[in-house]
């Protein structure tokens, strides 16, 4: 391999327990990239190592979260660097949302719309007992899906500050254009963003409440030397 190879990891996507719809991928990667399987991973440097991206895009429910928002965001972004091709970008946005966990029929709400996409798309979240916001999300259209899965691999796990502290600014390299449908594509991912941030900030908000609501009652009881 020379030295202006990308060596791109992918090797948890071949985790059934993560990704079930892994066996059914058929996906043409760039020259450049190379596939590096979980068992000859140990042992690389720290640069392979710096490209262990997309490796859990969609992680269970119950998983608990290891790596901050901020250095995710980073990965995503080197990785969508490194494919300089608009073609090659659409492809590996393809490749993730075949990644994508089924998404509940139930969860398929008005509320959980996103708004302001020409695409239909949808996003679940809630907060779990360590106090992590989960996401869950679905499009019927495959690059959304791509997005989604993306973005759900970079916040899924993190803690709330976290999710709502990501701009739209730090993930820019998503930007793809296909068949010139350019700003319609950016204006979904963007959306898809304010509307797990905005999930989870009333998530928040919702959660205090429940915090606080023994408080306030108990602020109205009286002791039998009081009445």
């Amino acid at each position: 391999m020379t030295s202006l190879s990308i060596r791109i990891p992918f090797h948890c996507f071949f985790d059934k327990h993560y990704f079930p719809n892994t066996k059914n991928i058929h996906l043409k990667l760039p020259r450049a990239v190379t596939i590096i399987e979980s068992n000859k991973f140990s042992g690389k440097s720290d640069l392979a190592k710096s490209f262990v991206v997309s490796s859990k895009i969609q992680t269970p429910w119950g998983t608990t979260y290891k790596q901050g928002v901020s250095h995710k965001v980073h990965l995503l972004v080197s990785e969508f660097k490194s494919l300089t091709e608009p073609i090659d970008r659409v492809k590996r946005l393809l490749y993730y949302g075949e990644m994508l966990a089924p998404f509940d029929e139930s969860a398929r709400l008005p509320e959980n719309r996103v708004k302001g996409c020409t695409t239909q798309v949808w996003v679940d979240a809630r907060i779990d007992k360590n106090g992590k916001v989960r996401f869950r999300a679905d499009s019927d259209s495959e690059i959304s899906k791509g997005f989604c899965s993306c973005l759900i691999w970079v916040m899924d796990g993190a803690d709330p500050k976290e999710v709502v502290g990501v701009t739209a600014e730090e993930l820019v390299e998503l930007n793809v254009g296909v068949h010139g449908k350019v700003q319609s594509i950016v204006n979904t991912w963007q959306n898809v963003l304010i509307s797990m941030r905005n999930k989870t900030a009333a998530l928040v908000e919702e959660r205090q409440v429940h915090q606080l609501r023994p408080l306030r009652f108990s602020s109205l009881l009286f002791s039998s030397d009081e009445i």
